[in-house]
């Protein structure tokens, strides 16, 4: 008789290879708050995927009692120049954790895009400048969105 080749569909390929995401959320608790209905989203669309989520401190209060988020950590993403002891413990703690996926809701410029890229997740993904500062971040990040606005929050729920 043979062997069957047993097909399956992408969608069940790409679920079962989706395993840990991390979430890279900038501003304030308004953001956070906004960033909820996505995490749902990614939820439904990878049941097995466990998230995981960097925030600002009352980001992180607000994650904590959110059932689709296992670990939440204190980062700014937003802070221009920060502490170089902050920013690598930060680097190796997202590292040693071996993401398929990281997603960033801040804009990304080179900076950025090289902190994301430093990561070593498979999958790479953020917002980019609407200007000439997103050619830079463009090569370091799988995937890129360009906003209309410097301000994502102002769209609100469709940011």
């Amino acid at each position: 008789m043979g062997f069957n080749v047993e097909l399956a569909s992408l969608a069940s390929k790409v679920r079962g290879d989706m395993c840990l995401c991390c979430c890279v959320i900038s501003g304030g608790v308004y953001e956070n708050l906004l960033f909820f209905p996505v995490i749902q989203l990614i939820k439904d669309r990878y049941p097995g995927l466990q998230i995981d989520v960097v925030a600002l401190p009352r980001g992180k209060q607000v994650y904590e009692v959110n059932k689709n988020v296992r670990w939440a950590n204190v980062y700014d993403p937003d802070e221009d120049f920060p502490e170089p002891t902050e920013y690598v413990n930060m680097i190796g703690l997202l590292k040693n954790r071996y993401y398929d996926l990281i997603l960033s809701t801040k804009l990304a410029g080179l900076g950025h895009a090289a902190f994301l890229f430093m990561t070593s997740a498979r999958d790479k993904v953020s917002y980019v400048y609407p200007n000439v500062n997103a050619a830079s971040a463009g090569l370091l990040l799988i995937e890129t969105f360009t906003s209309q606005t410097m301000n994502l929050s102002e769209r609100g729920y469709h940011m």
